[in-house]
């Protein structure tokens, strides 16, 4: 197809020839839409597969000896949710969030609002803020105003008072903790630890209440739990929580020289029904182990994204949108 000459602007001496254009007619058509559409989640979903394949950003994984030379039970719960994650928060650093723990619902479903995540947190921290004024204030329920003011330093929201009060009446009633009352020595809250793998890595963390060993009684360590646990038993939850139950008795067994170690999960929802195990040397052996070799794996510099992706895990993470090499149909899938 041939096009007129264009004539040129006023105050320009110029002549210009005809242009030809090029006509391409596409018919309707089965294969006419195969040539022209191009679905790009199953290369995403391929080149993740493909042999020798690697996410971006994985060649600084160097960084990771230096990660790993310090690490927390969050950090090791976020290496053990996602290398690829691990990596990007923890070594690179981009756009660095929030302690990304186990989700708040059960179901693992979340709000991705940025003050809906905030006050979630923020209610979690001043929980257990207020746990730790009922044990040095010999369990005593703390005044509204010292509730309150917990609440509004985490930017909780002042309308979670009600939830807190009750939280903290059940734990303060419960079975269990009058149990570990009558133990030989003073319970001790909020108590940090330090413990040496192989490697030179070093672990780090605190334990929420620890019941110092009594007569045959083996030490109890026990962490709170703020989890929403709608209609979900919290059976079902022990399972997210075994490597924190492996890191700490592993640290109370080497502090104290103990063979045993009780390990306790308060769901505060439910504090009647608290997940109780009793570890023996060889359990705790085998912990330990398992940490090691995770510590081993972020020392070498490995970073594999999870094989799992779901909207629990992925949705707040800040190599989703760009970086990841799973597609958004499946980092913002439900979880399996």
């Amino acid at each position: 197809m041939t096009l007129p000459a264009s004539e040129p602007r006023p105050g320009l001496e110029a002549t210009f020839e005809p242009a030809e254009l090029a006509v391409h007619i596409v018919g309707a058509g089965a294969e006419s839409a195969k040539r022209l559409s191009r679905d790009r989640r199953q290369a995403a979903v391929a080149a993740v597969a493909a042999a020798g394949s690697a996410p971006p950003l994985t060649e600084l994984g160097a960084g990771g000896a230096a990660a790993a030379r310090s690490l927390s039970y969050a950090a090791l719960a976020d290496y053990g949710r996602c290398g690829y994650r691990f990596l990007v928060e923890r070594v690179v650093g981009i756009d660095e969030l929030a302690d990304a723990s186990t989700p708040e619902r059960a179901d693992g479903e979340t709000d991705d609002r940025p003050d809906v995540r905030r006050e979630r947190m923020g209610f979690g921290r001043a929980v257990h803020e207020l746990l730790e004024w009922c044990a040095r204030n010999g369990w005593a329920m703390p005044p509204d105003d010292v509730i309150e003011a917990a609440l509004q330093r985490e930017s909780a929201g002042r309308d979670s008072a009600p939830r807190a009060r009750e939280m903290l009446a059940g734990w303060l009633g419960s079975g269990l903790l009058a149990e570990l009352r009558e133990y030989e020595g003073a319970l001790r809250p909020e108590v940090p630890f330090r413990a040496a793998l192989d490697g030179g890595t070093v672990l780090r963390g605190t334990i929420d209440l620890l019941a110092p060993g009594s007569g045959d009684r083996p030490p109890t360590v026990l962490d709170y739990k703020t989890d929403a646990l709608g209609g979900s038993a919290p059976e079902g939850l022990e399972a997210a929580y075994a490597l924190q139950r492996d890191l700490y008795a592993a640290a109370v067994a080497e502090a104290t020289g103990a063979d045993r170690v009780r390990s306790a999960y308060v769901f505060l929802e439910r504090p009647d029904a608290p997940l109780i195990t009793e570890l023996d040397a060889a359990a705790i052996d085998a912990g330990r182990g398992r940490i090691e070799a995770m510590a081993a794996r972020v020392r070498a510099g490995s970073f594999e994204p999870t094989p799992e992706p779901h909207a629990g895990l992925c949705h707040d993470c800040p190599a989703r949108r760009r970086l990841c090499p799973h597609p958004s149909e499946l980092t913002m899938r439900a979880a399996a």
